[in-house]
């Protein structure tokens, strides 16, 4: 890879990041609706005391078939997130390093001209 390619490299890292950020964001808040419903159902509901509605909300949400299917797409996307986050890093940090190859082979150049 040489120094023009990398911000191009950059820059779709960084867009990766960026859907991956609104994709974890949309599953978050399908999590948080389908918990505000429980909580919802539990407010209406018989129980005597908080121990007993804290055993129907896990209840609840153990059996909810699409808060398991989101829980387990958020930690996929959480992950993938992470990964791109280093690939980002790396990219950026090849990028530094070339540069400064790229300014000792200059600094040799003039050195020997001079």
């Amino acid at each position: 890879m040489n120094l023009s390619t990398f911000p191009h490299a950059i820059a779709t890292a960084s867009y990766e990041l960026l859907a991956l950020g609104t994709k974890i964001r949309n599953v978050r808040s399908a999590i948080l609706d389908i918990e505000s419903e429980v909580d919802q159902a539990i407010a209406f509901g018989d129980y005597k005391n908080d121990s007993q509605r804290k055993v129907a909300k896990t209840q609840m949400l153990k059996e909810n078939e699409d808060y398991a299917a989101f829980t387990e797409e958020l930690q996929t996307l959480t992950d993938g997130y992470a990964k791109a986050e280093i690939n980002l890093n790396l990219i950026k940090n090849n990028f530094s390093i070339r540069k400064l190859e790229a300014r000792e082979r200059i600094a040799k150049m003039e050195s020997l001209a001079a």
